[in-house]
């Protein structure tokens, strides 16, 4: 056995363990998004519960697709890579509407409910701590963590005593309930 071979056998043991490789392409403007949580669960708009933005979904399906647009002109800039500063917002596919993090009932929620984009629909996108050495101004590849901060400087948080809701939580240190990561929604996870 050549080492060619012994490279590739250790490449299919790996895959079969930790699954295929996440693609090394970095997240373009208009790009259709899954996100996953610290609970393991992908981020799905919960149409059950008035859209509410919640980590519960284990596979990805159209509840659990969004796409990635500039804050600030949200129809334009399609393929331009996105980077750690940047202000965006998420598109939900399932119905069309912006997240927002603003929800009636209950203020620190998230939902997508809204048409059009605002300062309530506007994230700072923030390397996660484990990032930051290495992440100013850098482009954001799919797999990578990342923390979303709202126009009013709270951090978006994954409530795992609420279901899994995704919560506006003003936060002075960032931990793992703060921490997501962008995966490709055609790929198997």
């Amino acid at each position: 056995m050549n080492i060619g071979e012994i490279l590739g056998r250790m490449a299919k043991i790996q895959e079969s363990i930790f699954g295929p490789a996440l693609p090394k392409k970095s997240i373009t403007y208009g790009s259709r998004i899954a996100i996953r949580a610290s609970n393991g669960k992908y981020v799905q708009v919960n149409h059950h519960q008035a859209a509410r933005i919640m980590a519960l979904a284990s596979n990805v399906q159209e509840w659990e697709i969004f796409e990635i647009v500039a804050a600030h002109d949200p129809f334009s800039y399609k393929q331009k890579t996105i980077r750690y500063g940047d202000q965006i917002a998420l598109r939900a596919i399932s119905n069309k509407t912006f997240v927002r993090n603003i929800v009636e009932q209950d203020p620190t929620e998230l939902g997508a409910l809204a048409p059009l984009v605002k300062e309530t629909e506007t994230f700072k996108l923030v390397a996660a701590p484990s990032m930051r050495a290495t992440a100013a101004r850098k482009d954001v590849d799919y797999g990578q963590p990342f923390v979303l901060q709202t126009a009013q400087g709270d951090y978006i948080t994954c409530d795992h005593a609420a279901d899994g809701r995704l919560r506006a939580k003003r936060s002075a240190a960032i931990g793992d309930t703060e921490t997501f990561f962008f995966i490709h929604p055609d790929l198997p996870r």
